[in-house]
């Protein structure tokens, strides 16, 4: 089980997930939150979890899920936590946590949005899985990670502004059906984009699902492999977009 975040960090690192355990023959589900739901991991997403899953991967999200978390671990199922939000006083009594603004990690530069974790998990695991974790998977990858770490405000400074650098070659290269289309849909030139598009037009994209209701046409979006369905995604993106500028624009004029 993948549990990730309605946002544009969240979601694209659920996604980056996904594509992995597919790489490695493993069944996965992803579940994410809703406007509904709230934020995080809440009681309501226990029960399908533990009742089908073996293990439960957090990203960008975890760290302050104490009490969900102790009862996933009661039911037998194991836990990892990636998560780039700052601890509280107690953490979770997870099997694994990953985050660098834990008092012992001892990382260089902790400013790593969920997406970029997600990356650095990726790398880690291939060390143990070489054969089918290759160099050009995790390069691929990137693209997701400038996405995240532009969109999530992450300073562009370190090691975001390599990832950043490279990921934006690797966004104009794109093999991701899903991610052409929204950018033809959005009037970028794959071949030009930049930091700032991605700030100003591709991010708000991935938000606006989330921020009206649900945020799981994006994941799709990003996991397809189907021409049509990636259009039609995108278009669905797209309508939720204006929908969210609307409702922006009726809330402006309330508080006026």
């Amino acid at each position: 089980a993948i549990f990730g975040d309605y946002d544009a960090d969240g979601t694209p690192a659920a996604a980056m997930l996904q594509l992995l355990c597919q790489r490695l023959n493993m069944e996965s589900t992803v579940f994410l939150p809703t406007r509904q739901t709230g934020y995080g991991l809440s009681e309501s997403f226990i029960e399908p979890i533990t009742s089908a899953h073996q293990l439960l991967i957090t990203v960008d999200t975890g760290i302050s899920s104490n009490r969900e978390i102790a009862q996933i671990k009661e039911k037998g199922t194991a836990v990892i936590v990636l998560d780039h939000h700052l601890p509280g006083d107690s953490l979770p009594n997870a099997d694994a946590l990953v985050d660098p603004f834990l008092p012992k990690s001892k990382y260089p530069f902790p400013y790593l949005c969920g997406c970029a974790l997600a990356f650095k998990f990726i790398q880690a695991l291939q060390k143990y899985l070489p054969n089918q974790i290759s160099d050009g998977f995790i390069k691929w990858q990137l693209d997701l990670v400038a996405l995240s770490t532009v969109t999530d405000m992450m300073p562009l400074l370190g090691e975001n502004r390599s990832l950043v650098h490279f990921g934006l070659k690797v966004l104009s290269k794109t093999k991701r059906p899903g991610l052409k289309e929204l950018m033809l849909k959005a009037g970028i030139v794959s071949s030009k984009v930049s930091a700032g598009q991605i700030s100003y037009t591709l991010g708000p994209r991935l938000n606006a699902a989330g921020r009206m209701g649900d945020n799981r046409p994006v994941l799709d979006l990003i996991t397809t492999t189907d021409t049509g369905q990636a259009e039609i995604l995108a278009k669905e993106i797209e309508q939720h977009n204006y929908d969210r500028q609307r409702k922006l624009e009726e809330l402006f004029t309330d508080v006026e």
